[in-house]
């Protein structure tokens, strides 16, 4: 996971997170996911920078990112928005094989 505000976190997947998880974790799929979408179309987040350059990773770079890593999958979310929360969770379930799509069964409370 990395900050879609913050380019160096964006880097660090590369250059930090990828070979630790490739050192202890080598047989498990990765799902990378960039959070704080919000930030992107955010008044209040543009405002506060005034007289600096904000760079924002794009979807299009997380894609690629994803795609060059060898990842499963990428996903964008903001829990602060609750944008693409369910999303997220579907993605990681799909990854370990769960159907997602399966109806869920009722649950009966016996009192």
């Amino acid at each position: 996971m990395f900050a879609l505000n913050n380019p160096i976190s964006f880097e660090q997947v590369v250059d930090k997170w990828k070979p630790e998880l490739n050192h202890y974790h080598p047989n498990v799929g990765i799902l990378l996911c960039g959070s704080k979408l919000d930030t992107r179309t955010s008044i209040y987040f543009s405002e506060s920078f005034r007289g600096d350059e904000i760079v924002m990773v794009s979807k299009e770079e997380g894609e690629y990112m994803a795609k060059k890593m060898g990842c499963i999958g990428y996903v964008e979310v903001s829990a602060k928005k609750k944008i693409g929360v369910n999303e997220v969770f579907d993605a990681a379930l799909r990854c370990v094989g769960v159907d997602v799509n399966v109806p869920k069964k009722e649950c009966v409370c016996s009192e």
